[in-house]
């Protein structure tokens, strides 16, 4: 039974991998696709502005960006490129819906102010014509003036809260990779270094720390020797006799008459030879 299985579970494997391969290939496509749309737009939008982008750039930039946009439809080319690196690079500069949502708001605000402060010139567009028909009909002019601004000061904050994305990615593709092994030291790494450059105060010429160190070493106590014990001074007092004290007689040290034995004549000659 193992054997059968073997196969079968091969097949589906492979057919997992072929579609996962298949998907992938899929999204890059699209990514690619998405990319090229947007960035054809973007550059014939940007060459409108210089009235170089002939029939199609010039209607892209008049007729769209500025017509629908107003005057805040100058910086659509630049959302269009952006937004284009962002569909290859999703990971790293896909915003998040909290900005799209405060980038939106800020566009139509901004552009309803405009066509609030200055009616007659249409700076705003067709989205800041309506916007701000809406805001005079609901606040009246002054207080359409004052819902927008504040809601283009906090959509600022709120969209700037962080730093850009697009700089953080550009500013990536220029650091030096060009060994793994390198470490970059930075000051932050020597922050709870202590200070071993010594001061101005404590430096010494070399003949005074010489003689500070032999005076550390005096002041350095010996170890003490045991105190040796004092003997006794052993006298011998000379001995006196009393008048009444009478001498041995010499009769004592007799003569010896015996002859003397091979021991005695032995240790004679010895001692002859000795003093020899």
């Amino acid at each position: 039974m193992a054997k059968k299985q073997q196969p079968i579970n091969n097949k589906k494997e492979s057919r997992k991998a072929d579609l996962k391969t298949d998907q992938d290939h899929s999204s890059m496509f699209q990514k690619i696709a998405g990319f090229s749309v947007l960035f054809i737009i973007a550059l014939l939008m940007f060459l409108g502005i210089f009235e170089s982008g002939g029939v199609v750039g010039n209607f892209f930039y008049v007729k769209f960006a500025l017509g629908v946009f107003g005057y805040v439809g100058i910086l659509l080319p630049f959302i269009l490129l952006y937004t284009s690196i962002a569909i290859l690079f999703p990971e790293r500069l896909l915003p998040r819906l909290l900005d799209i949502i405060t980038g939106i708001a800020m566009i139509m605000s901004v552009t309803g102010l405009l066509e609030l402060f200055v009616p007659s010139l249409n700076l705003g567009g067709l989205l800041g014509n309506s916007i701000g028909s809406i805001g005079i009909s609901l606040f009246s002019r002054i207080g359409g003036i004052v819902v927008l601004s504040l809601m283009t000061i906090v959509g600022g904050l709120i969209f700037f809260r962080s730093s850009f994305n697009l700089l953080e990615w550009l500013s990536s593709l220029f650091e030096s990779n060009d060994s793994d092994d390198e470490y970059v030291f930075n000051e932050e790494d020597f922050e709870d270094v202590p200070e071993v450059i010594p001061a101005e105060k404590d430096k010494k010429e070399p003949g005074e720390a010489f003689e500070k160190s032999l005076q550390a070493a005096e002041a350095v106590p010996t170890k003490k020797e045991k105190p040796v014990p004092e003997t006794e001074n052993f006298s011998i007092e000379p001995i006196s006799f009393s008048d009444d004290y009478v001498l041995p007689p010499l009769s004592l040290l007799s003569k010896s008459a015996g002859k003397p034995s091979v021991g005695d004549i032995r240790a004679q000659g010895n001692s002859r030879q000795f003093r020899n």
